[in-house]
This record gives structure tokens, C-alpha cells and sequence, in this order.
């Protein structure tokens, strides 16, 4: 993350999460970037839940 002033912007090149939400199996791989302009560029995004 990179902070000018009052404005901000982070790259997030991969994130893996694998877990449980309420009993269900849960999965989200993601990569992506944003900014304080509420810009967000999404390169990758996979969400499953349940079974």
C-alpha cells in the first residue's frame, strides 16, 4: 500500500483464502488493484461457497 497525502493506493497481487463460512466450505483467489477513488481493477476473482 502507498499513502500521498490524504489519497491511497494498494496492489494485491495474489490473495487465497479457504475456510468455512456457517458450516459450508468456502473459497476466494483474487488479484487486484484499488485506490481512494474507489478505482478497482480486477485481474483475477474466484468465489465459490458451499458444496
Amino acid at each position: 500500500m502507498r499513502q500521498q497525502e490524504e489519497q491511497w493506493a494498494i496492489s494485491v497481487p495474489n490473495l487465497a483464502i479457504d475456510g468455512e463460512l456457517r458450516d459450508y466450505p468456502l473459497t476466494l483467489q483474487a488479484a487486484f488493484d484499488a485506490n481512494s477513488d474507489l478505482e478497482l481493477d480486477i485481474e483475477e476473482m474466484l468465489f465459490t461457497q458451499g458444496g
